[in-house]
């Protein structure tokens, strides 16, 4: 089981770098929407309690509240995702004869998609909250809330391409319909 979260920034760097397969583009996609999480948490905390902003601190106090679950989901989606790639790969390793074997690939296959598509709609929720708290939040913080804002759109980007690479292997064509792809 993967605990890419629990590393050092070096650390996660170095294991992205290296020739495994994990962490990969669907843990980074859920690693840069919770900096995205953060940043967003990070120009609240900077309005907060500070003069002029009063009228919409109800507001801000929520969207950190939100934030602060989400930058937990994406904490541990960014983990499920590499775990997720390795079911595949431990799927594929099933000899051929188990007649097991198909419905087990075919699962871990729609896990591998299921994930990174949360975090695209995560993602979309962030950017939405990195907006709203550009207009309504510190001015002096407006850099870091288009920050956030860019980290969201780039994590729904790279989720959205596993979720692509991964959807050709699910035969299930009736599943594959239910899935919101925008």
């Amino acid at each position: 089981m993967s605990n890419f979260t629990k590393q050092t920034i070096e650390e996660f760097l170095k294991n992205l770098e290296s020739s495994s397969p994990t962490p990969g583009g669907g843990t980074s996609a859920a690693i840069g929407a919770a900096i995205s999480c953060g940043l967003i948490a990070m120009v609240a905390n900077l309005t907060i309690g500070k003069k002029g902003y009063e009228k919409h601190e109800k507001e801000i106090k929520e969207i950190l509240s939100a934030v602060l679950v989400l930058k937990k989901e994406c904490e541990s989606l960014a983990d499920a995702d590499s775990n997720a790639f390795m079911e595949v790969m431990k799927a594929y390793k099933i000899p051929k004869e188990n007649k097991e074997r198909e419905k087990i690939i075919q699962k871990s296959f729609k896990k591998a998609v299921e994930i990174p598509l949360l975090v695209a709609k995560i993602s979309d929720t962030l950017s939405l909250f990195a907006k709203r708290i550009g207009k309504i939040g510190n001015k002096n913080a407006y850099s870091d809330a288009k920050s956030a804002d860019y980290f969201a759109v780039a994590a729904k980007k790279s989720a959205v391409e596993n979720v692509k690479i991964n959807l050709p292997f699910i035969k299930d064509g009736k599943w594959k319909s239910k899935l919101y792809l925008k």
